[in-house]
C-alpha cells in the first residue's frame, strides 16, 4: 500500500473458494495518504502462498494501474492520517515587557494540525529566575569592600544557595579574607562545610554533588552558628573582629585560589545575627524566599546590607537588590543559567483552543516568581495531567517542545520579564529644613522597572499625597 514515506502491507484474511479475496490493512503511526491505493500493478504477491483456480491454474495477479478505472483509488476515497501532530512554536499574545504579581500572560502553543483537548493539560514555566554557574577554573564574582560589609565584633549573617558539581577538592563558595578578620564558607576536600567567622569550624554532613543546599552563617553575641538547610550543623565561640579590607569574592578565595565548580544563587548579608527559626525560614522547604520582605518566621529584611537575587539573567554584574550598590561584577565567563528545578517551576493550566491549531495556557504571575526572559522549563514541559491532546482522528500529539531559548521557543519569540521585587528604599536620603519648608533628596533609583516614589505628609492614618 502507498502510505507515504514508508509503504505498508495489507494481509490476506479471507475469501478462498470465492471470487473475492479480502486483505486487511492496519494503519501504523506515520502512515499517510490522501487517496489510498496500492503501490503498483504488481503490488499483489503470493508471499510463499498460492492463488489458483479450482483447476490449479495460477491466477494472473496484475492489478489495474493505480488511479485508473478498477483501482482502489478509483473505486474508494480513503484518506489515511497516521501522522501525529507536532508543536510548531510557542509564543504569547502579551506584548514584550515587564510584568508583576497578578498579571495574566496567555502562553500559546501552535501545532501543525488541528488538535482536540480533553481534561486540563498543564505547561511548566521556569519562574525561579536565574542563577550563576562557575566552571571551577578561573571565573568568579566580586563585590568591592565597603564599611557596611565589615562588622567588627558585632553580629552579622550570610546566607547562600549552592550546588557543587563534584566532591574531592577544596572549593570556596565565598570568601572575604585579608586584614583584620575574615568570613567565608567552603566545601572542603572531605565534602563537608568549613566556615570562618573569623575563627574556623566545620560541619559533619557529607554533601552530595549536584544537589541544591542552603547554608547560613550567623554570629550572635560572640558565637558563630552554621546552618545547613535550616538545621544547625556546627557552632563555635567567635568574638574576633570582622574588618577584612579585601572585597568579597564569590566562587574562589580572596587570593584567586580554591576555585568553585558549580552553581550559586540568592546571596545575602545582614548586619544582624539571624535566629535559628529564621535560618529555617530561609530554607523554606527547599524553596528560595524573597528576603526583601518579612515572611513568617523571617523578620530581618530591614537589616539586609547586600542581597544578590541573581535573577538578572544577563550582563556582567549581579545587582544588589537592597539599593546599597554592592553589585557583584562577573569575571572570566561566569554564566547565567535559567533555574528550572521542579521547585522553581510553575504549572500553568490549559485555557482554550481545542478544535484549532493553537492551544492557550493562561499564566497568572504570583508572588516570589521571577524571570529575565520567560520560557518553559524543558522540552517535555507539557504534562497531560490525566487529559489528552490528539488530532481529529485520534492520533496522540507529539508534545516535544523546541529547546528553551532556541528558535520557536517562548523566549526566542517573546521578551517577557517577570519582576516581583519592590523598589529599593531611597539611597542617600536626606531631609533639610529651611524657611518653614522641608527639602527631601535621595540618589537616583536605577532599577530597570522603577517608576516613581510617592511622598505622603501629615500625622493622620490616611495622609495626603504631597
Amino acid at each position: 500500500m502507498e502510505t507515504g514515506v514508508a509503504d505498508s502491507a495489507a494481509y490476506y484474511v479471507s475469501g478462498t473458494g470465492t471470487t473475492t479475496l479480502s486483505f486487511q490493512y492496519v494503519i501504523f503511526s506515520g502512515d499517510s495518504s490522501n487517496d489510498l491505493d496500492y503501490v503498483s500493478t504488481n503490488a499483489l504477491v503470493e508471499n510463499g502462498g498460492t492463488i489458483r483456480d479450482v483447476n490449479c491454474n495460477d491466477a494472473i495477479l496484475t492489478l489495474p494501474t493505480p488511479g485508473t478505472a478498477g483501482s482502489l483509488a478509483a473505486n474508494k476515497a480513503l484518506v489515511i492520517d497516521g501522522i501525529a501532530p507536532i508543536v510548531a512554536s510557542v509564543s504569547s499574545t502579551s506584548a514584550d515587557g515587564t510584568y508583576d504579581v497578578g498579571s495574566v500572560i496567555p502562553i500559546t502553543i501552535a501545532f501543525n494540525d488541528i488538535v482536540i483537548v480533553t481534561g486540563t493539560p498543564q505547561l511548566a514555566l521556569s519562574t525561579g529566575g536565574t542563577y550563576l554557574s562557575f566552571d571551577g577554573s578561573d571565573d568568579y564574582a566580586f563585590v568591592s569592600n565597603h564599611s557596611s560589609l565589615q562588622f567588627g565584633t558585632g553580629d552579622f549573617s550570610v546566607s547562600v544557595w549552592f550546588k557543587v558539581d563534584a566532591i574531592g577538592a577544596t572549593q570556596q563558595i565565598f570568601c572575604k579574607r585579608g586584614g583584620d578578620g575574615n568570613y567565608e564558607i567552603q566545601v572542603n576536600s572531605a565534602g563537608k562545610l568549613s566556615a570562618w567567622a573569623p575563627g574556623g569550624f566545620s560541619g559533619s554532613t557529607v554533601l552530595t554533588a549536584n544537589t541544591w543546599y542552603n547554608v547560613t552563617l550567623t554570629r550572635v553575641n560572640g558565637t558563630s552558628y552554621l546552618y545547613l538547610n535550616g538545621v544547625l550543623e556546627a557552632s563555635a565561640g567567635n568574638s574576633g573582629n570582622q574588618n577584612s579590607t579585601n572585597g568579597l569574592s564569590i566562587g574562589r578565595d580572596s587570593y584567586g585560589g580554591e576555585s568553585y565548580s558549580g552553581d550559586i544563587d540568592e546571596f545575602a548579608i545582614w548586619n544582624s545575627g539571624l535566629s535559628a527559626v529564621e535560618a529555617l525560614a530561609l530554607y523554606n522547604g527547599n524553596t528560595s524566599l524573597n528576603l526583601m520582605t518579612n515572611s513568617g518566621n523571617y523578620g530581618s529584611s530591614s537589616n539586609l546590607v547586600l542581597y544578590l537575587r541573581m535573577n538578572d539573567g544577563s550582563g556582567n554584574a549581579a545587582v544588589d537588590a537592597t539599593g546599597n550598590g554592592h553589585n557583584a561584577t562577573l569575571n572570566n565567563g561566569v554564566a547565567w543559567v535559567n533555574n528550572t528545578t521542579s521547585v522553581n517551576t510553575t504549572s500553568v493550566n490549559y485555557a482554550s483552543g481545542s478544535g484549532s491549531t493553537t492551544l492557550t495556557f493562561d499564566y497568572t504571575v504570583a508572588a516570589g516568581q521571577a524571570s529575565s526572559d520567560l520560557d518553559y522549563a524543558s522540552t517535555t514541559a507539557i504534562d497531560l495531567n490525566g487529559g489528552s491532546i490528539t488530532d481529529l482522528v485520534g492520533n496522540v500529539a507529539n508534545l516535544i517542545l523546541p529547546v528553551p531559548g532556541s528558535p520557536g521557543s517562548l523566549s526566542a519569540n517573546k521578551a517577557i520579564v517577570i519582576e516581583n521585587l519592590p523598589p529599593a528604599i531611597p539611597d542617600g536620603f536626606s531631609a533639610t529644613a529651611s524657611n518653614r519648608q522641608i527639602f527631601l533628596s535621595w540618589n537616583q533609583n536605577r532599577e530597570r522597572d522603577f517608576y516613581q516614589y510617592l511622598v505622603y505628609g501629615d500625622t493622620v492614618p490616611i495622609p495626603l499625597l504631597l
